[in-house]
């Protein structure tokens, strides 16, 4: 009897521990892509700003800037 209460106990806490590994991972996984869609977004607005300069004819350069 109790070598049979006592595995279970050992099985529901391997469980439990399984799911929280688990739920973890989802959370950093979740976390890496909210990260890569804000760095993704930073860019394309870098970029949509350089463009619209160089579509006035604002020159950019890294050394000097005319504006």
């Amino acid at each position: 009897m109790k070598k049979e209460e006592e595995e279970k106990l050992r099985k529901t806490k391997k469980e439990e521990e399984r799911k929280k590994k688990t739920e973890k991972k989802k959370k950093e996984e979740e976390e890496r892509q909210r990260n890569t869609k804000k760095e993704e977004r930073r860019k394309n607005k870098k970029k949509k700003e350089e463009e619209g300069r160089r579509r006035r004819g604002r020159i950019i350069r890294r050394n000097h800037k005319k504006y």
